[in-house]
Parts: structure tokens; sequence; C-alpha cells
């Protein structure tokens, strides 16, 4: 990670997460621990998540993280386009909703919806949630059954 993102994080990314998600900080947890072969590197990841399980371990670094031996502690390691696949195959009409707002709030820029997905398929490694999105259509929905009459 760069030194002005890491700064940035520690600067901005921090302090938000600290307060509008305080419940989300990890304490208390052996930092040490070893789970598998995970990367010593990422042991603090690894046992953080551990010490939270039953959880998703989200991240783009899967070669560091012993999948089998963190799921043995109720750890389950996805990637951030399986991860978001996986919530819009759960529901697809408030995941569509979810990042046409995440469109709509850019300040700094104003991409059409279609600029938006293909940042995100291609800067940001989303692929298959993208194609999920454009393929996706509010129609798709099954309309729920008429209850039976009296």
């Amino acid at each position: 990670m760069e030194p002005r993102t890491r700064e940035r994080i520690a600067a901005r990314t921090i302090p938000l997460i600290r307060t509008w998600f305080a419940d989300a900080l990890v304490a208390g947890f052996d930092a040490e621990c070893v789970i598998g072969v995970t990367d010593p590197k990422d042991r603090h990841v690894a046992s953080a998540a551990a010490a939270i399980a039953p959880c998703v371990l989200v991240t783009n670094n899967l070669k560091d993280f012993d999948f089998a031996a963190l799921a043995a502690v109720g750890v389950k390691v996805q990637s951030p386009d399986d991860f978001l696949t996986d919530l819009f195959d759960a529901n697809p009409a408030l995941m569509e909703a979810m990042t046409r707002e995440a469109t709509a709030n850019l300040t700094h820029s104003t991409p059409s919806w279609d600029e938006y997905l293909t940042a995100l398929a291609e800067r940001h490694g989303l692929p298959r949630f993208v194609e999920r999105l454009r393929s996706w259509h509010p129609k798709d929905v099954e309309e729920p059954a008429a209850p039976d009459g009296p």
C-alpha cells in the first residue's frame, strides 16, 4: 500500500469507521496466533476474523490465507467480487439499489451507470458482480402469488 493511501486511511477512514461502525472493530485477540499456513504478515487479520467467527473475511489477498484452517474455525475467505456476487444472488433488487445509491453519492465525479459499472469491473476487480448487475432487470423478480381468496 502506498504511504499516501495509508496516511489517508489513518486520517480519514479509520476515524469514520470508529464513529459509524464502532462495533466493527475487533479487539482482545492474539494478533500472533498461527492459523494454518496463513502468511505471518496476515496473522493479525486471520486472528481477528477467528475471534469473531463465524464470519466472512473479504480480501483481494487470497493467496496469503489458509482457507481450510480458517474454515475449521468458522471463517470463510472470499474475494470482494465473490462476496458481492453472493449478496447480489441473495437479493438482487437491494444490491442494485445500493449500487445505484453509491453511484449517486459520488461528489467528485458524476459517472453514468455504465461508466460506474465499467470502473467497478475493470479498476476495482468486480467483473462477476458487475455482470450480474448488467444482466438483471426488475422484471426478473417473480411476483408473489396472490393469496387465496375467501
